[in-house]
């Protein structure tokens, strides 16, 4: 099992699928920097009011700066610059191509002749799933936690006020809403782990559905689809609930228009996560190789 797991970690490394759909994620965190950069030394971010603002007491000062911090200005609370809205919208699709793509070619290539008899069937297959899930998992994580990191070089760390609650969206009702004003730091590394899962599950996704198609477009294109699919659906419950339940959404903390509840990102992730690592497991160990 360790040899599977050690051949797939260097078919990772030398993935350039899965570099390039890192440095697209990395662009994006910079294109929002760039964005909520401009917005903070702005003369309508708090710098312009600070300056405003020179001569006031310090509590005043102090009250400014809670209106724009690091918390609500990383590239999960930019709800309007182009950098995030590509991050999120397209984050299915970086966190499956590098693995879809290829193991849809392993899979009708002849790939696994050589690689099932070297390590076994089921040990085979379960390596794939780890590597892919640590992999996509990544692919979600690094250019948030990069985000965080060069946000906070130019916006103060100032643990935001309820009475600010416009300026983060983050509301009462709304998923880990005390935790976000009482620990914030805690409910950024909450909110990424979330989506540390969910790009491990687009890679699962795009790696199950290889078995379906030959495509190899269809097979990274997959997860997008089904989140878009799942977004449009939600508008049939307009009216009835305001309970978010698109991945689109959920996936960008801050910006979901409806309640989003951990309820919901549970069965997502357990729907998915059975679904998808069934599907791998039966359907590989039970596929004719020879």
């Amino acid at each position: 099992m360790g040899c599977c797991i050690k051949m797939e970690m260097k078919k990772l490394k030398d993935n350039s699928l899965f570099w390039i759909c890192l440095g697209i994620g990395t662009i994006f965190v910079f294109m929002s920097a760039l964005y909520t950069e401009q917005l903070y030394y702005s003369e309508l971010g708090s710098g312009g009011m600070l300056a405003v603002l020179e001569n006031s007491n310090t509590e005043s000062k102090e009250n400014i700066l809670a209106m724009q911090t690091l918390y609500n200005s990383w590239i999960g609370a930019d709800k309007q610059s182009m950098g995030a809205t590509m991050f999120y919208l397209l984050s299915p699709l970086i966190a499956a191509l590098p693995f879809g793509w290829h193991f849809s070619e392993e899979l009708h290539s002849g790939y696994l002749h050589v690689a099932v008899p070297f390590s076994g069937r089921r040990y085979y297959f379960i390596a794939k799933l780890l590597v892919s899930f640590f992999g996509g998992g990544m692919l979600m994580v690094l250019p948030q936690l990069f985000s965080v990191l060069i946000t906070a070089l130019y916006v103060p760390a100032i643990k935001s006020s309820v009475i600010y609650s416009p300026y983060t969206a983050i509301i009462h009702g709304d998923m880990f809403a005390e935790l976000f004003y009482t620990h914030p730091l805690g409910y950024i590394m909450v909110v990424i782990a979330i989506d540390l899962v969910f790009g491990g599950l687009f890679a699962w996704l795009s790696l199950a559905t290889a078995f379906f198609v030959h495509s190899r477009l269809v097979t990274v294109i997959a997860p997008l689809l089904l989140l878009l699919l799942a977004d449009s659906a939600k508008t049939c419950l307009y009216y009835i609930s305001y309970i978010e339940i698109s991945p689109l959404n959920i996936l960008h903390p801050m910006s979901a228009p409806n309640y989003v509840k951990g309820w919901v990102v549970l069965i997502w992730i357990f729907v998915l996560s059975t679904i998808t690592s069934s599907v791998v497991l039966i359907r590989g160990c039970r596929r004719e190789i020879f």
